[in-house]
């Protein structure tokens, strides 16, 4: 008698909150250079209209939002544009997105996303070409052409050596 009440009264409850969401792309941010301004594209994944709210946990003043508020139709997806100001240093946190609903009995449920975001003081750009090949070289195949691109430079300038060397002071014959 109690799987069947289970099964009559819990087991709907369960398939009504699986069609409440809102999907983000991208996942995360980073950004090194600013003013910087990323877009976010925002998804609502319920079969109803819902309200969109997008608010950031911490260092709301480095942040601009258009638009912050909005509604967003079943299916329907809307681009939103963050743009990031200097940071004094560097500091991370998370862009909140937010849907809610209210009910006709004025009950108001809603389910939303973090993304969290990254934001780097002052990276030379040096740094960040280095950065850029580590990442080409980290994989196993990569340090494998990596290295025999060293030994071939290596060789080629060893050999450039050594011909100065011998030949040095040499007239070229003709």
């Amino acid at each position: 008698m109690k799987w069947l009440f289970v099964m009559l009264f819990l087991f709907p409850l369960a398939v009504f909150g699986a069609v409440r969401g809102v999907g983000v792309r991208p996942a995360s941010i980073e950004a090194s250079f600013f003013p910087y301004t990323e877009q976010l594209f925002v998804q609502n994944l319920s079969a109803e209209k819902e309200w969109i709210e997008i608010t950031i946990d911490k260092h709301a003043d480095l942040f601009s939002l258009e638009p912050g508020r909005f509604s967003l139709e079943p299916g329907a997806v809307a681009r939103v544009l963050v743009t990031f100001e200097e940071p004094e240093q560097s500091t991370s946190g998370n862009i909140l997105v937010a849907a809610t609903r209210v009910s006709p009995q004025g009950l108001e449920t809603g389910t939303g996303m973090k993304i969290p975001f990254r934001l780097r003081k002052n990276v030379p750009s040096e740094y960040v070409f280095v950065a850029s090949l580590e990442g080409i070289f980290s994989s196993g195949a990569a340090k494998v052409v990596g290295g025999i691109a060293l030994l071939l430079f290596l060789l080629g300038a060893l050999s450039t050596g050594l011909a100065v060397l011998l030949f040095q002071g040499r007239e070229p014959r003709v």
